[in-house]
């Protein structure tokens, strides 16, 4: 048994099955179509799944419940992790000072308009960035953009012209 698996057990073992194989495929970055599809079952049964998993979870969001998840098996800046891998992959992004901001409310399992809030800018702003994060990421969901993000080491997102205030309002 790992060291993880108290911890894991102690998030989804009150679960049930069923929510615990639907939480599988969230983590896997699969839409509530791509579940319902999957099991043989109505999207609207997923979505009654999911909303129970989010409240057992005490999580806003289907975003924030992966995040945790992810959380709970992997320290978020584990010394495991290539850092210079990690700040490549931003550099190869060129993701501008406002999408790395952005990016890290969102890998701190913030919502769009607690991320406005913080910055100082529109909700349709921080839409904007997320889309466009989005689309440098090769990703289509928010979710899945947690997943890609999850184990990054943040130092290397923080690299550049960030500015420690961003960061204290982002906390």
């Amino acid at each position: 048994m790992t060291a993880e698996a108290p911890i894991l057990e102690s998030l989804v073992g009150h679960l049930t099955r069923q929510q615990r194989r639907v939480l599988l495929l969230l983590c896997q970055g699969r839409t509530n179509k791509q579940i319902a599809d999957e099991f043989g079952l109505k999207e609207s049964t997923i979505k009654i799944h999911v909303k129970g998993i989010l409240r057992r979870l005490g999580v806003q969001s289907r975003t924030q419940a992966v995040l945790l998840l992810c959380q709970s098996i992997t320290p978020r800046e584990s010394p495991l992790r290539d850092f210079d891998a990690d700040r490549a992959l931003f550099e190869r992004l060129h993701l501008t000072e406002r999408e790395r901001d952005v990016l890290l409310g969102v890998r701190q399992g913030l919502l769009n308009k607690q991320i406005a809030f913080r910055l100082g800018v529109s909700h349709a702003t921080v839409k904007a960035h997320v889309s466009e994060i989005l689309r440098k990421l090769g990703v289509s969901s928010r979710t899945q953009l947690v997943i890609e993000v999850s184990n990054v080491n943040l130092n290397a997102l923080r690299l550049g012209p960030l500015r420690n205030d961003v960061d204290r309002r982002l906390s």
